[in-house]
């Protein structure tokens, strides 16, 4: 399991670009307790297993979001939201 944390980073929040494999279950966590991120990932390339075109949901500390199995579909590098914002969108990076 990859989990791709959310974290504070001064006055704002950040997750780091991560670097997955094919087959890799992948999970958007927090550890943050007095914060509540809406995470919206798009996936109409088929970058996730899950069958939907957006994958979204409410990430808090012990309500991880999973996105799926990661499969050798789309663009190598997946490129996701959440909200409060961030300056620059963080990346999954698929290794090929």
């Amino acid at each position: 399991m990859v989990n791709v944390e959310i974290r504070a980073s001064g006055s704002s929040f950040r997750a780091a670009d991560t670097t997955v494999a094919t087959n890799d279950q992948v999970q958007i966590t927090t550890a943050e307790t007095s914060t509540s991120f809406v995470v919206v990932v798009p996936n109409t390339d088929g970058f996730f297993s899950l069958s939907q075109d957006v994958i979204s949901g409410t990430v808090s500390l012990n309500n991880p979001l999973s996105l799926g199995t990661v499969t050798g579909n789309g663009k190598a590098t997946k490129y996701y939201e959440f909200d409060p914002g961030i300056t620059a969108p963080p990346r999954i990076i698929r290794e090929t």
